[in-house]
């Protein structure tokens, strides 16, 4: 059975360590390649993987801390979220707008996963808020 705290810290220090791996490539492309084309929206991946690392981080540590027992189905939403929530950025970064729904069927897939990724999120922190409201 899936410990939902622990998979959401497990998870969240994963995706923090590889985002300061991709932040050390970052620094490299930037300032000794020199290439700064898709800059900003690399850095915005970069600093979301963060946020939802340490999202990820505080909701582990509330459900720990409040002994709230939740499904493990919330926690795996939050976890995915997590990883693909960046990926539109990413995208931009390299010249697929994900942000927009048209263009290629890249440009379209990358904006469904985009949406998925969002949904996802909203899904798994709200059913953890409304447990813990009930509770």
């Amino acid at each position: 059975m899936i410990d939902p705290a622990r998979l959401l810290v497990s998870n969240a220090l994963v995706q923090i360590t590889f985002s300061a791996w991709f932040g050390v490539w970052l620094l490299y492309r930037l300032h000794l390649a020199g290439r700064r084309n898709g800059a900003r929206d690399l850095v915005a991946a970069h600093v979301d993987w963060i946020v939802l690392g340490l999202v990820q981080v505080a909701v582990g540590y509330g459900l720990e801390r409040l002994r709230l027992d939740v499904a493990a189905l919330p926690a795996i939403l939050i976890a995915i979220a997590g990883w693909l929530n960046p990926v539109p950025y990413l995208a931009r970064g390299v010249g697929v707008n994900a942000f927009e729904y048209g263009g290629s069927i890249a440009q379209r897939l990358l904006a469904l996963l985009g949406a998925i990724s969002a949904i996802s999120l909203v899904v798994g922190l709200t059913w953890i808020t409304v447990a813990l409201v009930s509770a």
